[in-house]
């Protein structure tokens, strides 16, 4: 998501939904990372929001991505495109951007991950990254079955990456 942001020639790119200290246990924003030292494009950490909670995980929402947004929009250099964590951090973050009266995408892009179905019918209809989660559903099933199969089985830890694929919408 990254990457197609910086090939619409971004190079200003917020990441909203985390905070830097939760990269290790944050994919989404290893990637947006990544992408950006690949790009050799210095990260700016008031750039990069989220909501620590030392110790306790949070799903972030529209609330957190509009305050985000709102961050950004007073810092003296904000960034041209904004990737956030979720569809509905995402969704607050046009919401923030609208009420200070700038135009998305003319000012600010926006794009979320998950394609939730009301991602294409906001205005603008946001620019998101859809998981495979018939598949991921399935491959917990398989695991669960083969645990209650054979439980006496000592499972090694497995990574899996499944593709991804980028729904480009309006925003």
């Amino acid at each position: 998501l990254t990457g197609y942001l910086l090939e619409r020639g971004h190079r200003r790119i917020a990441f909203i939904g985390a905070a830097l200290s939760e990269a290790e246990h944050v994919g989404r924003l290893r990637g947006y990372l990544a992408s950006m030292r690949r790009a050799r494009i210095k990260v700016r950490p008031a750039w990069v929001i989220g909501e620590e909670r030392p110790g306790r995980p949070y799903y972030p929402t529209s609330l957190t991505g509009f305050r985000a947004a709102k961050r950004l929009l007073q810092l003296p250099s904000r960034p041209t495109a904004i990737m956030a964590r979720n569809d509905v951090t995402a969704i607050g973050a046009i919401q923030a951007i609208k009420e200070a009266g700038l135009s998305v995408p003319g000012d600010i892009s926006v794009t979320g991950f998950d394609d939730i179905p009301l991602a294409g019918f906001i205005a603008p209809a946001l620019t998101t990254m859809s998981q495979p989660t018939e598949k991921e559903g399935e491959l917990a099933a398989e695991f669960l079955l083969g645990r209650l199969e054979r439980p006496e089985e000592v499972i090694a830890p497995r990574a899996l990456v499944l593709e991804c694929s980028l729904i480009v919408r309006a925003s």
